[in-house]
């Protein structure tokens, strides 16, 4: 065979090997790709650090979710703690845009050098537990692994909550383990938090509940142990500090879930606070009256105490 036609097959066979080593790849793409559970940050929004006093609006985060971004206002370059608002709404209804009153208890925050950040979750019924659980144990994962570009202090991450917010914030506060909570992203990233508001919890879904609750946890918990949502039944002593304020006219929620659960946050040895707020509905406004301690006071025990557990 002359050496001409020996290059001539030789090239045909290489053409050949090469587009068939292509196609295999294609075909098997998915299948060869490297499976990661730590995914790059989730939208194009953030690149460079926020600056300080400024906010960023609908950052995407874990699966598609949204939460808005809230700079320090004072003039410090230092990172800085992080204060994370969870929303109410019976875990079916409202966003994060959504709780302004409640939510402007901790706008005040922002001047003494903290960040603020408020999320959205998955809602029932097209959800369940522990769905909008797993959300916000991911949020907090995914705010302290771009902490550089948050300019947060990843070691200083407290949750804030009203009502079925509470309720998720007080569930991230005593158990963060992934795997009863975990979603599969950003896996070798804490959830742990560390400290814990809660205003107008549900603490005890096996405990006395106001009659305008019970709809909503059957919806959330569906065929689950409803023990399985409750606060209570992880509570230990590497529990978060938390801070409960309630209302004493609260229409959804009885006080006794406020005050049974501190007992035994305090029968295991965890810090914590209860504020007892006289002539106050659900959301801590006024009902038949001034409340007692006033808004501005209700704030600065806020204050105090993200002060003493997150520190400036």
């Amino acid at each position: 065979m002359k050496k001409s036609t020996q290059y001539f097959l030789v090239g045909v066979f290489t053409v050949l090997f090469i587009a068939a080593f292509g196609c295999f790849i294609w075909y098997n793409a998915n299948k060869l790709v490297l499976r990661t559970n730590e995914p790059a940050l989730q939208t194009s929004l953030i690149e460079e650090r926020i600056p300080r006093g400024t906010e960023k609006e609908n950052v995407v985060y874990c699966n598609n979710q949204k939460l808005d971004f809230y700079a320090p206002t004072d003039g410090s370059s230092k990172k800085v703690s992080l204060v994370i608002f969870v929303h109410g709404g019976g875990w079916r209804m409202n966003n994060k845009d959504s709780d302004q009153e409640v939510r402007g208890l901790f706008e005040g925050l922002r001047g003494r050098g903290y960040a603020l950040a408020s999320i959205d979750y998955s809602l029932t019924p097209q959800y369940q537990y522990p769905k909008p659980q797993q959300d916000v144990l991911c949020a907090v994962r995914f705010m302290r692994a771009n902490a550089v570009r948050f300019a947060i202090d990843a070691d200083k991450i407290a949750l804030a909550g009203f009502s079925a917010g509470a309720n998720l914030a007080a569930l991230a506060g005593t158990n963060s383990d992934l795997s009863t909570f975990g979603n599969g992203l950003y896996t070798t990233t804490s959830s742990t938090v560390q400290a814990v508001v809660g205003i107008g919890g549900v603490y005890d879904f096996g405990g006395t509940l106001h009659p305008n609750s019970v709809g909503n946890i059957k919806n959330l918990m569906q065929n689950n142990n409803p023990l399985i949502g409750s606060p209570t039944t992880y509570i230990s002593s590497k529990a978060a500090p938390m801070l409960l304020l309630y209302g004493t006219k609260d229409s959804v929620v009885y006080p006794v879930q406020s005050t049974n659960y501190a007992k035994l946050l305090t029968k295991n040895g965890v810090e914590n606070s209860v504020v007892l707020v006289q002539n106050a509905e659900h959301d801590l406004s006024a009902a038949g009256g001034a409340i007692s301690p006033s808004r501005d006071q209700i704030v600065s025990i806020i204050k105090d105490f993200i002060d003493k557990t997150l520190g400036r």
